[in-house]
Order: structure tokens, then sequence, then C-alpha cells
């Protein structure tokens, strides 16, 4: 029982809350996430059969995405009866993306309000500003929006080659029958949304990087956890998260290296489960 001296500011009260939202946020995108794996039978989680760089093999459902051409979506689906398999399998998974656009947003919007609570209940600095909060806010509908619209063009690209399709295409090739337009709505969006991704991911490291420089282990009356583990930690998030920029934006920019991206998603679920485990540290630690 807390008597009125011991009870936190309202700045301890909002970061309580949004380590609150984190855990939430964080636990139903890593649970969904899990889900996918599972339900769309691991396919699209397996190298690409036609497109694996070496030793940057990258997963088929991030060739997909970033397809520059007819001729490259027909390697990733594959036009024989294999490739029924496959396209089964994104479809599956492309389903189930659509609850968990919607959960990592959210998890991004927690990890926005929680990075900042956390700057607030220390020096004021431009991380912990009002600037700089909403420029964070406003990746977050742009990562939601991309994303929906990208994965309507992958449930397209699925159609074609299957079936009725597959018995017409010409030599059994699917390229033929793709219109340009979805091959292009997919480039545009797919960089939309990862773009926005990136861009959240270097706002968060900023901020994770402004914890350990600002005023490290000072959050004041929050009981935020502390000490040299924790400094360790947020290290790892705001590195982890400054590589999955680096990484991201290289891997969307150059067609060469489009297989950075798995490198990217590897680094920031890192950072994703780095902030989830310090939420949580926070809120079994103020025990309400």
């Amino acid at each position: 029982m807390q008597n009125e001296s011991q009870k936190p500011s309202h700045a301890g009260r909002s970061l309580v809350a949004s380590a609150k939202g984190v855990v939430l946020t964080g636990l139903l995108t890593l649970v969904l996430a899990g889900i996918m794996v599972g339900v769309s039978a691991v396919p699209p989680f397996a190298p690409a059969p036609e497109l694996n760089p070496g030793f940057l093999s990258t997963q088929a459902i991030l060739w997909f995405e970033l397809a520059e051409t007819a001729d490259e979506v027909q390697a990733v689906l594959t036009p024989a009866d294999p490739g029924a398999d496959m396209r089964g399998a994104m479809d599956t998974l492309n389903l189930y993306d659509f609850p968990f656009m919607v959960a990592y947003s959210l998890y991004f919007l927690a990890m926005i309000c929680f990075l900042r609570d956390r700057l607030r209940t220390r020096s004021p600095s431009f991380f912990a500003s009002m600037f700089y909060f909403m420029a964070g806010l406003m990746f977050v509908p742009m990562i939601l929006a991309g994303d929906i619209i990208e994965n309507t063009q992958l449930l397209k690209l699925t159609r074609y080659g299957g079936g009725p399709e597959m018995a017409a295409a010409i030599g059994g090739t699917i390229s033929e029958q793709i219109p340009f337009e979805t091959i292009l709505n997919l480039k545009i969006f797919t960089r939309m949304k990862w773009g926005a991704i990136f861009l959240a991911c270097a706002h968060l490291g900023g901020s994770s990087a402004a914890l350990l420089l600002l005023a490290p282990g000072k959050d004041r009356d929050a009981g935020a956890p502390s000490g040299i583990r924790t400094q360790i930690g947020t290290l790892v998030i705001a590195l982890s998260f400054i590589a999955t920029a680096i990484l991201g934006f290289i891997s969307i920019a150059s067609l060469e290296l489009r297989a950075l991206l798995q490198w990217a998603t590897l680094t920031m679920v890192v950072a994703w489960v780095g902030v989830l485990i310090q939420a949580g540290m926070l809120v079994f630690r103020r025990g309400d």
C-alpha cells in the first residue's frame, strides 16, 4: 500500500500505462506471428526455390513482397504442382496477415509511447518533445495502410497460375497473365510499408539511444528497472533498431541487396522482444 508521498507522478502513471500497452500489443503480435508460421505450414518462410542468393538466403515471402517483375513472382510461386502448395500457403499466410498487421502497428504505437514516457521521467530532451513524438506517430498509419494494400496485391498474384488459368497458360507459365498494374502497386506499397517501418525503427532507435546518453538509470518515480543489466538491454535495443533501419533502407533501395531485408527483420525482432521484456519488468515490479 502506497502512501501519498510514494505515489508516482502523472508522468510515472503514464509510463506504467504505456508499459502495459507494450506488454499487451507485444504479446499479441508474437502470438499471431507464431500462429502465422504454424498455419502456413512453413513454405513461405523457407528460402525461395529460384531466388536463393547463397548466404543471404531470403524467405520466399520476402522475395514475394519485393518482387520486381512477373517473372520473379513466377520464380517464387513456381508454375507446376509444387507451386499450388506454395500459393495455398501464401494465401493462408496473407489472410492471417490482416490481424497481424493491426497488432504490430499497434505495437509500434505502444513502443513509441512507452519510450517517450520513459524519457519524460528523466531530463527534458528533444527525444521526449511533442514534435519528435508526433513524428513517430505519423509512421504508424503509413505502415498499416501500406501493408493492407500490399497484402491485397499479394492475394491477387496468387490467383494467377492456378486451376483453369494454369491450363491456359502457354508453356505452363503464369508471368504472362499478371497485369503490370498489380506488380507496380505491389512495388509502391511494399516499399511504403517497409519504408515507414524502418523510419519507425530509426525513431525508436533514437529514443533508446537517448535513454542511455542523456540520463542513464534515472527513471525518477515510476519504479522502472535500472542498473547495468537494464543499460545493456537498452543498448542492445538501440543498436538493433538502428541496424534494422540501416539494413532495411539498403534492402529496399538496391535490387541486388534485397536479401538484406531478412536480416533487417531479424534485428527488428530482437528489438521488439527487448522492449517487451523491459516493459514487462516495469509492470511486474509495479504490481498494478
